[in-house]
């Protein structure tokens, strides 16, 4: 478990700023999708905006 959280932490830090297009592959066992929302769950990403009407 501790080479799978490190390669999450690698993850989170090298791809920080930058949204789930610009991410790719399945790192610390989590999804591009997965890890953009743990990074809006961290305050690295803001929160998406609901969309205007």
């Amino acid at each position: 478990m501790p080479d799978r959280v490190d390669c999450l932490l690698a993850a989170l830090l090298e791809e920080a700023g930058v949204g789930e297009a610009s991410r790719y592959g399945i790192r610390g066992g989590k999804s591009p999708k997965q890890r953009v929302d743990l990074a809006r769950e961290r305050g690295e990403l803001p929160r998406q905006q609901p969309a205007a009407a």
